[in-house]
């Protein structure tokens, strides 16, 4: 396991990996499967570690009444890495601390304001002979409307023999 830290986000393992002993086996999981859902909430503490280190300090990030009335929206609002990394941690925990992400790519489809619950959810679509898996997710806000979606590759583990 990585050096544990904290990322902007809560996660303490830099591969984004959970410290349980369980995740996604290879064998077990068919396409169709549904990952767990993720919920989050970012909090004005994650856009601030997040602009900290990224050296990113604008003001739509942590600034309410600046977001309201400068970009007319409802307050302030996360930044698109952070939700790329809570789709990030939504994989690593099912698939487990052996399980790796090869491959995410997602695209934002509109803003996730500070305080608001989000789910990141996903589902198998492939599953090749060298313990690849696909999956496609989302993020959804409150409304039920999709503000990211996103595929990914991981490498899950396989049963001991």
């Amino acid at each position: 396991m990585a050096t544990a830290m904290r990322t902007p986000t809560g996660d303490r393992d830099l591969n984004i990996q959970n410290n349980s002993t369980s995740g996604a086996r290879f064998e077990a999981v068919a396409v169709g499967d549904a990952l767990p859902d993720l919920q989050v909430t970012p909090t004005l503490q994650n856009a601030v570690m997040y602009a900290a280190a990224m050296w990113e300090f604008q003001k739509i990030h942590f600034d309410h009444e600046w977001s309201r009335t400068r970009e007319h929206l409802d307050g302030a609002i996360i930044q698109g890495p952070v939700l790329g990394n809570y789709l990030a941690r939504a994989l690593g925990r099912w698939a487990g601390p052996r399980g790796r992400i090869k491959r995410l790519a997602w695209r934002n489809h509109g803003t996730a304001p500070l305080g608001e619950a989000l789910v990141c959810s996903g589902r198998v679509t492939a599953r090749h002979e060298n313990g690849l898996v696909d999956c496609e997710l989302a993020i959804t806000n409150p409304r039920a409307e999709k503000i990211v979606s996103a595929t990914a590759s991981v490498q899950l583990a396989r049963e001991q023999v």
